[in-house]
């Protein structure tokens, strides 16, 4: 749990509904959807996620020995022939995948979200009036001040705070009410 303050909404909403990769089959389905297709010939994924992996482990074309290079090259290619159905695969290579996951992007939610953003500050109506606000809005459960469904995905890939006091305002127009920005504020914090 955090706060934040601003435009740092979208980064705190990754932060606590993100996941890093950290499996064998993880990686595998994030290479596949990355780089589909083939180069030269090689499979495009494969031959990313080796080259990721070896540089994980230090070695890289720049600073190894041809030859040592295209050995480790290819012991590591074994490893994504035919092992990748097994429920196993790839779990004693775990710290190594957990450290590449790190360096990687955090990757979406595949499933609707459920996490609790609360907002606090002054919101400004009429252009004039400071009102003091401190709700909580529920992401992808139902009840009141929620956003659900695909409402809920799109906050959590791109959260605005036009979003939020919509959900306070329980769906109605927050500009027909008066809404014209924050006096103060507003500051986040997630629950997940």
């Amino acid at each position: 749990m955090a706060e934040y303050y601003g435009d740092d909404l979208s980064g705190l909403v990754r932060e606590g509904t993100y996941e890093r990769l950290k499996t064998q089959a993880d990686f595998v389905e994030y290479y596949q959807e990355k780089y589909p297709g083939k180069e030269g010939r090689s499979i495009a994924w494969k031959k990313h996620l080796v080259s990721d992996l070896l540089a994980e482990r230090g070695i890289t074309p720049e600073n190894t020995d041809k030859k040592q290079y295209a050995k480790e090259k290819k012991s590591l290619d074994k490893r994504f022939e035919k092992r990748l159905s097994s429920p196993k695969a790839g779990e004693k290579n775990k710290a190594e995948y957990e450290a590449l996951g790190k360096k990687l992007p955090p990757v979406p939610p595949k499933e609707n979200v459920a996490y609790m953003v609360q907002v606090e500050g002054e919101i400004r109506i009429n252009g004039t009036y400071c009102r003091p606000v401190n709700f909580t809005v529920t992401i992808g459960y139902a009840g009141s001040y929620s956003l659900q469904h695909g409402n809920a995905k799109s906050f959590t890939e791109e959260p605005t705070v036009e979003d939020l006091v919509r959900a306070y305002w329980q769906g109605d127009d927050p500009e027909d009410i008066g809404y014209s920005g924050w006096c103060v504020g507003p500051a986040y914090t997630i629950t997940t």
